[in-house]
């Protein structure tokens, strides 16, 4: 007997919205409302941004803010004075033509042959003309003139030499740095005394300057070179009382010389002493070279004697609001009037106190007004 199969299950998929009915086109209204809405937050964004930064430019374009820096200012008394060396002249012993071994600026040691002077046959050797007497009188009149002003005397020190088929060989006695110009202060210095004039007075006094070359003629007793010490050197000068006795009480100075303004030198005081007038008279020595210093005799010095410190601002920035120096700074997004004391000018600064490290100062006040905005 067969047996009868049953019948099978069919099922059947039912559509729908996750049981929710949905209407036709109701769900791309919503997502094009979204993306509206995304763009707009978009575009109110860029447009601030813009908006800042066009703020910002016309901020800085009215008056822009500078962060002040921290400085400081020398304090110093510019004079004039005289260098001196502990050096010594060579005197040609003999008539003749001179023939240098060594240059201008050549250190040389003890015995170093410095020059020959080949005797001149045609003339006495021993005799000198009245000629010369114009190529050699500064040494005489230098003379005079201590004896007449500070009755004091000069002796010409003496030199080694040889002689050999009349020729007169000058080696040096010292070591030293050897120079050609001749200008007629080498008898003051260390070794003898030290000068002080103010800058008319070495004018009138100064001599002319000799500078003599191999193959010239010399006569007896002139001088050809001068050896001096470059490793110490003198600065003598004349300060008035105020700050000149401030300045005098201190063992040592910080000294720029204009042939050298960018390198300032430190000096020991050796002499002081005190004129009628009130005037101070002061020497110090020198032991560190800078530029050619052994070249000038006369020369302008700033005497650094103290040192301010500050805030460093651009002029341009100072104002005067009712008498009160000051400037403007940022403060909280406001622009407010910043009283403050002028200390020093260097250069196109201004040192000032009454300004923290951190104060935002406005570079162009005259574009700006208290009490503005400034949103940058």
């Amino acid at each position: 007997m067969d047996k009868v199969r049953p019948a099978r299950k069919r099922l059947r998929v039912i559509k729908g919205g996750m049981g929710v009915p949905r209407e036709k086109g109701k769900g791309s209204r919503q997502d094009r409302a979204a993306i509206f809405l995304l763009f707009l937050l978009g575009f109110l964004l860029m447009a601030q941004m813009l908006l800042s930064w066009a703020w910002g430019s016309f901020n800085r374009n009215a008056g822009g803010a500078i962060t002040v820096a921290e400085g400081s200012v020398d304090l110093a008394l510019t004079t004039g004075g005289i260098l001196t060396f502990a050096e010594e002249l060579l005197f040609a012993p003999q008539s003749g033509l001179v023939h240098y071994h060594v240059i201008e600026g050549e250190r040389v040691p003890v015995g170093k042959g410095l020059a020959v002077i080949t005797a001149n046959p045609p003339e006495n050797p021993y005799t000198m003309p009245e000629q010369a007497q114009g190529n050699w009188d500064y040494l005489e009149r230098f003379r005079r003139w201590l004896l007449d002003d500070r009755n004091e005397t000069y002796s010409l020190p003496s030199e080694s030499l040889s002689v050999h088929n009349r020729e007169f060989e000058i080696t040096a006695h010292r070591a030293g740095l050897v120079s050609l110009r001749i200008d007629g202060w080498e008898m003051f210095g260390p070794d003898t005394s030290f000068i002080y004039l103010n800058e008319e007075e070495f004018k009138q006094k100064a001599p002319e300057l000799q500078v003599l070359g191999s193959g010239e003629k010399v006569f007896r007793f002139m001088p050809i070179m001068r050896i001096m010490d470059n490793y110490r050197w003198y600065y003598s000068t004349i300060l008035p009382p105020e700050p000149g006795k401030m300045i005098a009480e201190e063992a040592r100075a910080k000294l720029r010389f204009s042939f050298a303004p960018d390198r300032p030198v430190y000096a020991a005081k050796v002499e002081m002493r005190e004129r009628e007038q009130g005037d101070l008279e002061i020497t110090w020595q020198i032991n560190q070279a800078v530029g050619d210093f052994y070249n000038h005799r006369w020369s302008t010095v700033e005497i650094i004697y103290d040192r301010l410190d500050g805030a460093l601002i651009p002029k341009d920035t100072m104002l005067d609001v009712d008498g009160q120096k000051g400037v403007f700074v940022v403060e909280e997004g406001t622009v407010v009037f910043q009283e403050v004391n002028l200390l020093e000018e260097k250069n196109d600064y201004l040192l000032v106190e009454g300004l923290s490290p951190s104060a935002r100062v406005i570079a162009q006040p005259d574009r700006v007004k208290e009490g503005q905005r400034f949103l940058w």
